[in-house]
């Protein structure tokens, strides 16, 4: 997908019919990296898959990305928890967790799951 992803490799999952292709970062080093070193925009449909075993409340953070993302966490059975909104680093970093422990994190562009209308509670599966 993007030439920097010596760490991660690609998967493909779907959402409420909708077909992804993500970077996987399943390793510590994979997940620090993120998409930090992605200097474009990711275009619509792409993203990462963060995955946590067991289940954790890990910290996310936009680094010094000059575009925005949408963050969404799902429990163990991949069922989608809650979406925040990740703005680009002003003055303060600022800082997105969930609110309970979850096994997967899918980073998105900016309003994707909005503009996509992902239910509450949707379920994402491998292909």
């Amino acid at each position: 997908m993007w030439p920097y992803s010596l760490l991660a490799s690609l998967i493909s999952i779907e959402i409420q019919g909708i077909p992804l292709t993500l970077d996987l970062a399943n390793t510590e080093v994979a997940r620090q990296e993120g998409l930090f070193s992605h200097p474009t925009p990711i275009v619509d449909n792409e993203g990462m898959l963060f995955i946590f075993n067991p289940p954790e409340i890990p910290l996310f953070w936009m680094g010094h990305l000059s575009y925005p993302l949408s963050i969404a966490f799902f429990d163990s059975r991949r069922c989608l928890v809650e979406v925040q909104e990740m703005s680009i680093w002003g003055l303060e970093p600022c800082f997105h967790f969930p609110t309970k422990p979850i096994a997967y994190a899918i980073e998105m562009p900016a309003y994707w799951f909005t503009r996509h209308q992902i239910s509450a509670r949707a379920q994402f599966s491998f292909q």
